[in-house]
C-alpha cells in the first residue's frame, strides 16, 4: 500500500540507486518526468511560499500607486531573509 501511495518517490529513489526504467518496468518518458517531477517540485514550493508571505505587501505596494491616500489595515513587516519553514510547507498549506 505505501508503494501506490507514494510511487513517484519510490521509483525516483530507485532510479537514484541506479536502477534503470526497464528494470522498474516503465516507460523512459515516465522516468524522465519523475525525476523532473522531484527536482522542480520543492522550488515551486519555495517560491510560491515567499509569494504567500509578500502577496499582502505587493498588494499594498500597487494600490498605493494609484491611491495616495490608501493606508494598510495592519503594519507590514518587510521580511527579506528566508525563514527556516519555507521547506516545510505541505501539499495541504495551498
Amino acid at each position: 500500500m505505501r508503494i501506490i501511495k507514494d510511487y513517484d518517490k519510490y521509483i525516483w529513489r530507485s532510479l537514484e540507486r541506479g536502477y534503470s526504467a526497464k528494470e522498474l518496468g516503465i516507460s523512459e518518458t515516465k522516468a524522465f518526468r519523475v525525476r523532473l517531477k522531484e527536482k522542480i517540485i520543492p522550488g515551486i514550493r519555495q517560491t510560491f511560499s515567499k509569494w504567500r508571505k509578500n502577496s499582502s505587501i505587493f498588494i499594498d505596494k500597487f494600490v498605493s500607486q494609484f491611491d495616495p491616500s490608501y493606508k494598510p489595515k495592519k503594519q507590514i513587516k518587510y521580511d527579506d531573509k528566508d525563514s527556516k519553514d519555507d521547506d516545510e510547507i505541505s501539499d495541504f498549506d495551498y
